[in-house]
């Protein structure tokens, strides 16, 4: 897809269009560096930086629940007509699980998807005040340890504390490992539920 008709669609639903292009940066940044742990492909990456994108596009319809407006302006705007049936399906189930703790729809057996989303809940968090003020230091994967650690550049994790680990945990739960968010003064660990 065009990056010409992404910013028809953030246009045309009024999206916050800062905040979806850095959600969109900080999700091909995390693919590539977490690329050791979930092992897709290039196909991949264009498929979740494409949700980046049009991740809150349903604020148009509502706030509440804009994460199943989303999906349906996915699935039904004439503009994503083009778009192969399938990969329109798989981005509006990524679009529809970037928020809420609980899986909706998600094959429990299809860990490709579960990893787009968890790296999409990942940067949208890393945005969450609209700001577009946290960095990505270092992501370090340790196998022997099953840990995976963010060491980021943001004023307070602990301020959104709940929501963070509400976003990290489908990561540490895909991924079967623990996460641990690590700025320079505070540090957030986020272990899976399922071992």
């Amino acid at each position: 897809m065009s990056d010409n008709l992404t910013t028809v669609l953030v246009k045309k639903y009024q999206a916050e269009r800062k905040h979806h292009k850095y959600v969109t940066e900080l999700t091909q940044q995390l693919f590539d560096l977490l690329q050791p742990l979930h092992k897709l492909d290039q196909n991949d990456l264009e498929l979740v930086a494409l949700a980046a994108n049009l991740h809150d596009l349903g604020h148009f319809i509502g706030k509440k629940e804009h994460h199943e407006h989303s999906r349906y302006i996915i699935m039904n705007d004439p503009l994503l007509n083009d778009m192969e049936e399938r990969a329109r399906q798989t981005l509006g189930l990524i679009v529809l699980n970037h928020r809420k703790p609980t899986p909706l729809e998600v094959d429990p057996e299809d860990s490709r998807i579960k990893s787009l989303i968890a790296i999409l809940r990942i940067a949208d968090v890393l945005d969450y005040e609209h700001k577009q003020k946290v960095r990505i230091n270092h992501v370090y994967y340790n196998t022997e340890q099953q840990t995976l650690l963010l060491d980021i550049k943001w004023k307070s994790i602990m301020k959104y504390q709940k929501k963070v680990e509400e976003k990290l945990q489908w990561a540490a739960d895909v991924w079967q490992v623990a996460v641990i968010v690590k700025t320079k003064k505070e540090q957030l660990i986020v272990s899976p539920f399922y071992k």
